[in-house]
């Protein structure tokens, strides 16, 4: 690859931040993020971003560049500003985070109230357990407002809830019965909403069915905001453009602008433009180390509520589902996912990944296909059917912790391969990067 292609990933690496571990969703720091594109993959980028990025980008809005399925608008409401605090002290932005009691609404908590200039709002179903996480958090001196016991079928009692909210947190899945009260509420009241989200229907709904609506009256729509699709979601943004720059057509992102094309809008559904289909394809492959396999209580449920047999790509802008094929492992593709993965070849398989959803209003692509390594797959389905258990602090095939442990967190990794290439022709570009998993 050119030098100047490695600068330009460089540039747009900066850009676009990096990936946040999942097991602190959307508002964790990540460690250390290397992004490599083309080969050799020596274009390396070290990056740090906290959630005081995603409140000054609230503060401001407008100016934010967001990922996957994601609604903005040029003017800032005041009800949607921080509000000053006492004395003129620094602006407080009140986060409401729904779904608080469980695994990943704990952390992010727990996370965020440690955050200056931020006012925390536990909420979920269960009123004991919001006793006693406020309690906790009390306890750390943070700032946590009166938790908030709430039944997502009463409409009327979440607008309640709402006032004076900045922006939502929704950590309470499965989303695919979730999310609509939720974004319906957000929108209808004009606050801010991010999940953590991993569901191809959810995004491609939100996107659908809210996004007209939320760019009319100002509000941000950011689900998949944590490792489904923070880092993947980077990569394919980053592949996308250095393809576009590498080999313009006509019919790419002319502005100039990086946007990897415009978005039009009709009837109340937000869609690409016909000629952000074509010919180009982007496929996604992930490999996890053993502690990168592990997941939460949440992720495993809607793993077994997922369809069986069912494999999910987007082809010409559209998501298609079809029947999943056993492939004899001699007959499977394989990835090398790099020096730190092994450094060997690994067979992968069909993947259905929410980046079906998301990367194609991030890239503009509108062919998609995911895939995972063999070897972090089986730890996967191992996870999802083992048992998990509020009480248990150990793994064993009997039971294990409704999420990974802080250690786990620590030394899990992800290592991703994306390629964006034109159905015929030499033209490609080719990425890996590994991030905290």
């Amino acid at each position: 690859v050119e030098r100047e292609e490695r600068e330009v990933g460089r540039g747009a690496a900066r850009a676009n931040g990096d990936g946040v571990r999942r097991a602190e969703g959307a508002l964790a720091a990540a460690e250390r993020l290397r992004i490599g594109v083309g080969a050799p993959l020596d274009a390396v980028v070290q990056s740090k971003k906290t959630l005081d990025s995603l409140s000054r980008a609230l503060g401001s809005l407008g100016t934010t560049t967001t990922t996957a399925a994601t609604t903005t608008t040029k003017t800032t409401p005041a009800c949607l500003r921080p509000a000053v605090g006492e004395n003129g002290s620094s602006p407080t932005l009140t986060v409401f985070v729904y779904g608080a009691t469980g695994y990943t609404g704990q952390l992010i908590c727990r996370h965020a109230a440690a955050m200056p200039g931020l006012r925390v709002v536990p909420a979920g179903r269960s009123a004991p357990k919001l006793a006693s996480l406020a309690r906790d958090l009390q306890h750390l001196g943070a700032a946590i407002a009166p938790a908030v016991c709430l039944d997502l079928g009463d409409a009327s009692a979440i607008d309640a809830a709402l006032e004076g909210v900045g922006v939502v947190v929704h950590c309470a899945g499965p989303f695919a019965t979730t999310f609509e009260p939720m974004v319906a509420a957000c929108v209808r009241n004009r606050v801010h909403y991010v999940d953590i989200n991993g569901e191809i229907a959810v995004i491609e709904a939100i996107a659908q069915r809210f996004g007209q609506q939320a760019k009319e009256r100002g509000v941000m729509l950011l689900p998949a905001a944590g490792f489904d699709v923070v880092p993947s979601d980077t990569l394919s943004k980053l592949l996308a453009d250095a393809f576009r720059k590498k080999y313009p057509h006509d019919d790419d992102d002319d502005d100039g602008d990086g946007d990897g094309g415009k978005v039009s809008s009709g009837e109340g559904n937000l869609t690409r433009g016909q000629d952000e289909c074509g010919d180009v394809h982007l496929d996604i492959y992930f490999h996890f180390n053993e502690a990168g396999a592990l997941i939460s209580r949440g992720t495993g449920n809607v793993m077994k509520g997922g369809k069986r047999g069912v494999s999910v790509t987007r082809r010409d802008g559209r998501i298609l589902e079809s029947q999943a094929k056993a492939v004899p492992v001699r007959e499977r593709r394989k990835c090398n996912f790099g020096p730190a993965a092994g450094g060997k070849e690994m067979t992968v398989k069909p993947a259905n990944m929410a980046d079906v959803a998301s990367a194609y209003y991030s890239t503009g692509i509108g062919n998609i296909a995911c895939f995972m390594s063999d070897v972090a797959s089986m730890n996967q389905l191992k996870c999802v059917l083992t048992p998990f258990s509020e009480t248990s602090d150990t793994r064993n095939t009997k039971g294990q912790p409704i999420g990974p442990s802080a250690a786990e967190n620590d030394t899990g990794k992800a290592f991703l391969f994306g390629s964006v290439y034109r159905a015929e022709g030499a033209e490609l570009v080719t990425g890996r990067l590994e991030c905290p998993a």
